[in-house]
């Protein structure tokens, strides 16, 4: 019988994880974009391998957790909660959320001058950055100054275009609870996608 969210569980581990997690993704997304920002094409390479990278590390750090939870729960001594992973991500993605919000918001209604903006969007583009490439390619005006400058490809927009791309920031937190979702779930079960075979 699976407990509800009333069930208590310790969730400072994942979550602490899932924010470690972005932070090395967002650090390889940087360097990937120091490095191919003179060529579009390959800031969005970039930015597919460093996405992707990042939602294999949530999936199998997720995957590790579940699995220990799962002993744990079958030894009387924890939670059977299979939406653990995605209660995880979403408290991890609270920092994502709010950085969207004041994004959208602040665009929508005062346009990307204003000051709130401006912080708000170079904080995002550092702690998202494995995301940029992806963002940018959505929009292709972007495109025209990200091999000049990863701060000002937003300047080129403006209302309602500028205020529906900021919204993307809060769109990204869906491939991490996703990944995070599927990850703790499989480990739960003891699902492999590659399973290892002894002779």
């Amino acid at each position: 019988m699976l407990h509800g969210i009333k069930a208590k569980y310790e969730y400072k581990t994942p979550v602490k994880k899932l924010i470690l997690n972005q932070f090395g993704a967002a650090l390889l997304g940087i360097m990937l974009f120091m490095a191919s920002r003179n060529s579009i094409p390959m800031s969005v390479f970039t930015s597919l391998f460093s996405t992707g990278f990042y939602m294999v590390i949530i999936y199998t750090s997720m995957w590790d957790i579940g699995s220990k939870d799962r002993v744990k729960a079958d030894s009387n001594r924890g939670v059977k909660d299979l939406f653990i992973g995605t209660k995880s991500a979403l408290l991890a993605g609270i920092p994502n959320i709010i950085l969207g919000l004041l994004c959208t918001l602040f665009t929508a209604f005062d346009g990307m001058t204003n000051s709130v903006v401006i912080i708000a969007r170079n904080i995002a583009i550092m702690w998202e950055c494995m995301y940029s490439g992806l963002l940018w390619s959505i929009f292709p005006k972007t495109l025209k100054v990200v091999d000049q400058s990863m701060y000002y490809a937003y300047d080129v927009l403006e209302n309602p275009e500028a205020a529906l791309y900021m919204s993307l920031y809060l769109v990204i937190v869906i491939p991490a609870v996703v990944s995070a979702t599927l990850g703790y779930i499989a480990g739960f079960n003891n699902f492999k996608l590659i399973r290892s075979y002894k002779k």
